[in-house]
């Protein structure tokens, strides 16, 4: 192979960076060695050659190749963690606007893989939530909503925290160059306890009932005692009033009795959801 083409190759890999070796110690055969086995796509051997070449670099531009090389040995390798770390090093010693505009752009692209971010919402307001990455690490609560980015997990916690209730955490699967959308909402509040009163509505419509037989066979004792005096305007007035009190015991216990009972079934059947009872002028009233 001629030395232009090793020195193109090298090009490739490091763009305008210097190419010679820099130290009596790092021979030119080390160096084509290492660059051959670049292009061959052996980058784990090409690595180890560029390293075993690194301790002996005494020119701090081609240190600066070197570490560029191996970081380009790592991306080709799909290690992305190692590789990251690799361009933060050659970071750390870039010297021209070339260099570090270079180095920066390979980290975008390197962190793309493998950071991603969470974009969170919420139901309620005034909330804030936090990150608890790693986990048992939890964050400094932010206003709700707000945005993490550049996370760097596969897996991380959401709490979310509401006025008067228990915090609210969501375990977040993260993708790699996305940011999920979540929202969170408050805990649902518990059902109260409906206690005795569905068996006290039972029991009121059933005494209502009974009231309404009694004025029922109240009016028709006195009907028949105004079939023997009918002008006797007392009875008269006491089968009307016993009629209307007989009616009214009727339906309103009826709605008593109906609604006790559709409220002891709402209780077996759905103990999560509250239920409440109120007298109302057209008489007793109870949501669900």
């Amino acid at each position: 192979m001629s030395t232009l083409f090793r020195l193109g190759l090298l090009a490739l890999l490091i763009a305008s960076m210097p190419v010679a070796p820099a130290s009596a110690q790092v021979s030119q055969a080390d160096y084509t060695q290492a660059l051959d086995l670049f292009q061959a796509g052996q980058y784990r051997e090409a690595e180890t050659a560029f390293r075993r070449i690194l301790p002996h670099s005494t020119d701090a531009a081609f240190t600066r190749s070197l570490l560029w090389n191996i970081a380009r040995c790592l991306e080709e390798r799909k290690v992305i963690r190692e590789a990251i770390a690799a361009y933060e090093k050659f970071a750390g010693s870039a010297i021209s606007a070339e260099e570090k505009e270079r180095v920066r752009l390979k980290l975008e692209k390197m962190q793309s893989l493998i950071l991603g971010g969470v974009a969170v919402s919420c139901g309620g307001p005034g909330a804030t939530v936090a990150l608890e990455h790693p986990p048992g690490s939890l964050g400094d609560p932010r206003p709700c909503p707000t945005q993490f980015t550049e996370i760097d997990a596969e897996r991380v916690v959401i709490v979310a925290y509401f006025e008067g209730a228990e915090p609210v955490r969501q375990m977040v699967n993260l993708t790699a160059g996305a940011t999920i959308d979540i929202t969170l909402t408050p805990p649902a509040q518990p059902a109260a306890d409906a206690g005795i009163w569905p068996w006290v509505t039972v029991g009121t419509g059933a005494a209502l009932i009974g009231t309404g037989v009694a004025f029922y066979v109240s009016n028709q004792s006195n009907v028949d005692k105004l079939w023997n005096d009918r002008n006797n305007q007392g009875l008269r007035d006491a089968v009307d009033r016993d009629r209307n009190l007989a009616i009214t015991g009727y339906v309103l216990g009826g709605t008593a009795l109906i609604a006790g009972a559709a409220w002891l079934i709402h209780e077996a059947t759905a103990p999560d959801i509250s239920t409440a009872a109120r007298i109302t002028p057209m008489g007793l009233e109870v949501s669900f």
